[in-house]
C-alpha cells in the first residue's frame, strides 16, 4: 500500500519521475517489439496497475505475449536464444534510463525477475564469476 501511495504522489508532483517511468517502460516495449515479442500491454503507475490488475503488488510495467518463453520455462529448459531475448527485454528499461539520464533509478524489479529466472535455471553467482574469469583473457 505504501508503494502505491508513494508512486501516486511521485507521478503527481514530479514531471521528471513521470517522464522517467514512461521512458523506462518504452525501452521494454521497443526492445521486445524489435526482438519479435509482442507487447500485450503496459501500465505507467501503481495506481493504473491496481485498476487494471486489481492487485496492490503490481507496479508500472510492460507485459508480453511470448508463448515460446512460457513453454520453455514450463519444461525447465530455456534455450540460449530465448534467455538472451528475455535478458535484453528485462534490462531494456534500465539501459534506456542510463542512456537518457546517465543513471538508472528504476529497474530493481526487472533485475530481480532476471536474477530469479537465472537461479531457477541453475545459474549461481559462483558459476557466473568463473565464466567471467574464463571469458576475459
Amino acid at each position: 500500500m505504501s508503494n502505491l501511495l508513494l508512486d501516486t504522489i511521485a507521478h503527481a508532483v514530479s514531471e521528471k519521475y513521470h517522464d522517467r517511468v514512461i521512458q523506462h517502460e518504452a525501452g521494454h516495449f521497443l526492445i521486445a517489439y524489435l526482438l519479435g515479442v509482442l507487447p500485450r500491454g503496459y501500465t505507467l503507475s501503481s495506481l493504473e496497475a491496481l485498476r487494471k490488475e486489481g492487485s496492490l503488488n503490481v507496479q508500472a510495467g510492460t507485459s508480453f505475449v511470448d508463448f515460446e518463453f512460457l513453454e520453455e520455462v514450463a519444461k525447465g529448459k530455456v534455450s540460449a536464444k530465448t534467455l538472451n531475448r528475455f535478458s535484453c527485454i528485462a534490462l531494456a528499461g534500465v539501459a534506456t534510463e542510463y542512456l537518457l539520464f546517465g543513471y538508472a533509478e528504476g529497474g530493481l524489479a526487472d533485475i530481480d525477475k532476471l536474477d530469479n529466472l537465472l537461479k531457477s535455471l541453475g545459474f549461481t553467482q559462483k558459476k557466473a564469476d568463473s565464466q567471467h574469469l574464463i571469458g576475459t583473457g
